[in-house]
């Protein structure tokens, strides 16, 4: 096995034969140990290429903020991200930082907060790494596309040594340190694939022990990784391998400690959390809302037992898929009150926040979702929300609940509910009696936006201010007219859109119609009060045959 210093030669080489070729490079980094070391040896390689007279092509170094990540962790990143940016200005190098952060649309935990969605568990398909990571990642290479004309490559971390079957993968698609190859029809290039665990750890301690030599001998970086390995020992409860090995101590094993999102339900058990409570308390109420969504999943008293899409004949099904309405507003309450609660705590400590779960835009978006579903009471998100912040309302978790079994809940099985049990017609071809301010709507023949996916990227916006505005000047009126005069689903939608709070993509208003129809329809006849029950929904399709 070559010594670590061929291996960095081998990394700087890769990335310096793109600048020579006048390629721009994107660097991905989560700013964990292997993104770090990437991002340390894609600024040497700026650096040498300079020194050699190349001219280096614009390089973006670029962050995926799921904004649902840890919160020790999320603040470690964003500073070693203000370290990073204020090298590059200091050296004056041509690169720069750029964050992507998930559409609403794509936004995991407000898609199951909004009841059009569920947490990913173990075993299971992983589409909050889709919602939270892959989109994300997608976004930041558009706005790389934009930003800078000529090839973007892909500049990666991922290494052979991390599984077997990522080594086979990597292998099988040509992915090296000195060598580019296309993924998914884009150019990629993994600088560190050769890199041990101990290789990282190696490259860490040389950084971090050449503090000790004189300036012209120590290696210049944008970090001293001090702040990264204190993040690792939190998360290990005490001193992880990695820091034991930068103290030169031998025979380092490994390091286990994953950080994840706050809301990850995809291990059974959050140890880096958890022994991060030591050091953070106040992380605490979000791990117990963690466990508590564990706890429940697979609970079928937790569902929605009627589906979200109408298929070609206007018709819904029963059968589970998204938690229940009652589910989806206690979850909710729940990340109000933690936040509320860390809001109060930091302005005693005189310091910001650690997490902000559901800003205003987002509880907008909550609201919006519940609207298209046609869960709850008029304005229920904003009632919660005044509940909390202007009446001190707290919701929390049961600790310790039982935890449901994955073989109690029921197989899927469809059985047809056709909404003609309460319209006597076609609800494909219904439409709603409000013209939305998107345009004229109403009357509209055009079937193809119905096909648009749910998910789809900017399938709406919510603008912050106007979300603070409404929320802070508006609500309370609404509200009020809303108790003697309770509005349909898509009145409420028709408000948000007149005061600009909410903006739907252009093409989109025929399928807002139509879901929006349905919606109205099912709460007409009080169907989301028996939603999360079968028996009862069956005993409705059954009465109208």
């Amino acid at each position: 096995m070559p010594p670590l210093e061929e291996k960095i030669e081998l990394a700087i080489e890769g990335m310096m034969q793109l600048m020579r070729e006048g390629r721009h490079a994107l660097v991905l980094s989560s700013m964990g140990k292997d993104s770090s070391v990437l991002c340390t040896l894609a600024l040497w390689a700026i650096h040498r290429a300079i020194a050699q007279g190349i001219n280096v092509p614009h390089v973006l170094f670029g962050f995926a903020d799921t904004e649902y990540d840890n919160p020790i962790v999320n603040r470690y990143a964003k500073r070693e991200l203000k370290k990073l940016s204020e090298y590059i200005q200091r050296h004056n190098l041509p690169a720069e930082v750029i964050v992507a952060t998930p559409t609403l649309s794509n936004d995991n935990l407000v898609n199951i907060m909004g009841g059009r969605g569920t947490a990913s568990m173990p075993g299971m398909d992983r589409s909050c790494s889709i919602q939270l990571k892959v989109s994300v990642g997608n976004r930041m290479k558009k706005i790389a596309k934009k930003r800078i004309k000529g090839e973007v490559v892909n500049v990666v971390g991922k290494r052979w040594e991390e599984s077997s079957y990522r080594k086979a993968n990597m292998v099988a698609a040509g992915e090296r340190p000195d060598m580019t190859t296309m993924i998914n029809g884009q150019p990629l290039l993994s600088p560190i694939a050769h890199f041990t665990t101990d290789d990282l750890w190696g490259f860490i301690a040389m950084v971090r022990n050449s503090e000790k030599l004189p300036p012209e001998q120590a290696y210049a970086n944008y970090s001293d990784f001090a702040a990264m390995l204190d993040v690792y020992r939190d998360a290990n409860g005490g001193e992880c391998e990695l820091v034991a090995f930068t103290n030169t101590k031998k025979n380092a094993t490994g390091c286990s400690a994953r950080t994840g999102c706050l809301h990850c339900s995809q291990v059974a058990d959050d140890r880096s959390m958890e022994n991060m409570l030591v050091e953070y308390p106040q992380l605490r109420s979000l791990f117990n809302i963690r466990n508590w969504i564990g706890a429940m999943h697979f609970d079928p008293k937790r569902r929605r037992w009627l589906s979200r899409e109408p298929n070609a004949d206007g018709e819904l099904s029963i059968e589970p898929n998204a938690y229940s309405p009652n589910t989806c507003r206690e979850l909710m309450r729940y990340y109000l009150s933690a936040q509320a609660d860390e809001e109060i705590r930091a302005h005693k400590a005189g310091e910001e926040p650690l997490f902000d779960v559901i800003p205003e835009r987002k509880l907008i978006a909550i609201q919006l979702l519940w609207l298209r579903h046609g869960y709850h009471e008029p304005w229920a998100a904003l009632r919660d929300w005044k509940a909390v912040y202007e009446e001190g309302e707290r919701w929390y978790p049961p600790v310790d609940m039982p935890i449901a079994s994955r073989k109690d809940f029921p197989r899927p099985k469809k059985v047809r509910f056709p909404l003609t049990v309460f319209t006597g017609a076609d609800p494909a071809h219904l439409h709603s009696a409000a013209q939305m301010a998107t345009g004229a709507c109403t009357g509209s023949t055009d079937d193809s936006s119905a096909s648009v996916p749910l998910n789809d990227e900017g399938e709406f916006s919510v603008d912050q201010e106007g979300a603070e505005c409404f929320i802070g000047f508006i609500a309370g009126e609404a509200i009020a007219k809303a108790d003697k005069h309770p509005p349909l689903p898509s009145d409420q939608l028709r408000t948000l859109l007149n005061m600009g709070t909410v903006k739907l993509r252009n093409g989109q208003a025929g399928y807002w119609e139509k879901v929006m129809t349905i919606s109205d329809t099912l709460v007409k006849h009080d169907v989301p009060a028996i939603i999360d029950n079968p028996v009862k929904l069956l005993q409705v399709t059954e009465g109208a045959a």
